[in-house]
């Protein structure tokens, strides 16, 4: 599905709003796996994604492992999409953004505006809680 994605990010400090835009590629997964941005110090922020356990509980320590690595920890069940309206969804994003790293995207929101396919023209606000490996440099 190709998109054009909109970024935006304040910078309280200073106030300043970073706009950027181009173009890439999305797909989908959910693999249940203790998301990449739920480890501690992966990115600057005050915490880090939520990881749950096996029933969706929250727990308390970052650093716990992943289920899919022999772990307690998964991600959250709330991290699915939800529809504002026909031309308004949000939702969490796996994520891998050309001369970026992790630290620069983890826990960072996007809006998204689909340009083909049967979503076209709708507009998706995505907040980046995972590495997106298998997109390449798209």
């Amino acid at each position: 599905m190709k998109f054009i994605f909109s970024f935006a990010a304040a910078i309280f400090s200073s106030l300043t709003l970073v706009l950027a835009q181009s173009s890439g590629t999305t797909t989908r997964y959910w693999d249940c796996c203790k998301e990449s941005c739920g480890w501690s110090g992966k990115a600057s922020v005050t915490s880090p994604v939520q990881s749950c356990n096996k029933d969706s509980k929250p727990l308390t320590d970052p650093n716990t492992k992943s289920g899919c690595d022999g772990g307690p920890a998964f991600a959250c069940a709330n991290h699915s999409p939800w529809a504002v309206n026909d031309n308004l969804s949000y939702g969490f994003a796996a994520v891998k953004l050309q001369g970026g790293t992790e630290a620069s995207w983890c826990c960072q929101c996007y809006e998204l505006t689909f340009t083909s396919g049967p979503v076209q023209g709708k507009k998706m606000i995505v907040q980046a809680t995972n590495t997106g490996g298998d997109l390449g440099n798209a």
